[in-house]
Formats: C-alpha cells, sequence, structure tokens
C-alpha cells in the first residue's frame, strides 16, 4: 500500500518538478544483495560491485528503522525481478560507485526511482553532501517534504 500511494505521490512530483527523462536507459544491471536501504552490492558484467544511492542517507541496520528500510528497498528492487538501471554520478570518499537508481515496472512504462522512492517512504533523508550530483536532485527535496507532511517512516509522529 506505501509503495502504491508513494508511486502516486512520485508521479505528482516529478510531473510538478520536471524529473529529467534518462536520454538512453543504460542495459539493466542484476542486483546481488540489498546491502541497507540505500546500498546495494550489483554485478557490472561478472564484476560485483557496492553501489550508494546518491543523494539520499538511510538509517543503518543497527538504528531505528534500518531494517525496514533496508526490507524497502528489497521490496523495491525484487519486485520487478532484481534488475536495475544505474546512472553512476561518481565515486563516494571512501571509493564506492555512487548513482542513481531505476526501474521499468512495465517494459516502456513507469519508471520508479528508487532513490526518491525511499525518500516518500520516509525511510532516507536528503544527502546535502551529494544530491546536487543526482541528475534528477531536483524532486528529492520535494520526496522528502511529502514524507515529512505525511508523518511516514523517519517522519512519523
Amino acid at each position: 500500500m506505501l509503495v502504491r500511494h508513494g508511486l502516486t505521490v512520485l508521479l505528482m512530483v516529478i510531473a510538478a518538478t520536471g524529473c529529467q527523462p534518462h536520454e538512453s536507459a543504460p542495459e539493466p544491471v542484476a542486483v546481488r544483495a540489498v546491502v541497507d536501504g540505500d546500498t546495494l552490492e550489483v554485478y557490472f558484467g561478472e564484476t560485483p560491485k557496492t553501489v550508494d544511492l546518491c543523494g539520499i542517507n538511510a538509517p543503518e541496520l543497527e538504528a531505528p528503522l534500518g531494517i525496514e528500510a533496508k526490507a524497502a528497498l528489497e521490496s523495491l528492487v525484487y519486485r520487478e525481478g532484481g534488475q536495475v538501471h544505474l546512472v553512476v554520478t561518481g565515486r563516494g570518499k571512501d571509493g564506492v560507485t555512487v548513482a542513481e537508481a531505476w526501474f521499468l515496472s512495465m517494459p516502456g512504462e513507469i519508471e520508479i526511482h528508487l532513490n526518491s522512492e525511499m525518500l516518500l517512504q520516509g525511510l532516507a533523508v536528503v544527502n546535502p553532501d551529494d544530491v546536487e550530483t543526482c541528475p534528477n536532485s531536483n524532486i528529492y527535496v520535494g520526496a522528502e517534504n511529502r514524507a515529512q507532511e505525511n508523518a511516514v517512516g523517519i517522519w512519523e509522529r
């Protein structure tokens, strides 16, 4: 239910803020594992790599809502068979690949943007240190504000 509501809200946020379409959707990569609410392990070809979702911070596993954040990201990732598209935006201080991630709910249909979906669910916050490097950073604050207004996740009252 939350994912469906979040998707509706995300579509409204995208329409209002003008989410940038991807000029060419890269080939999807297989997700090996969801590490936590903002980190994936994926295969680039046969090579496993850790990928941090750009522009967001989710609670660590041992923190309140950390397990819920991981479960929400797993639910999104595995909803369409564990394949995601990535737009790599750089490397973090620790050398880890940083990227936006999304999948198509149906081939050629609605794009589900994982970074902003985690914000909409209130299971991540905008990371001011790297949000500007994300191609669709313009929707992040709106998604976080919507979670605050709806008092969900970490914003629950």
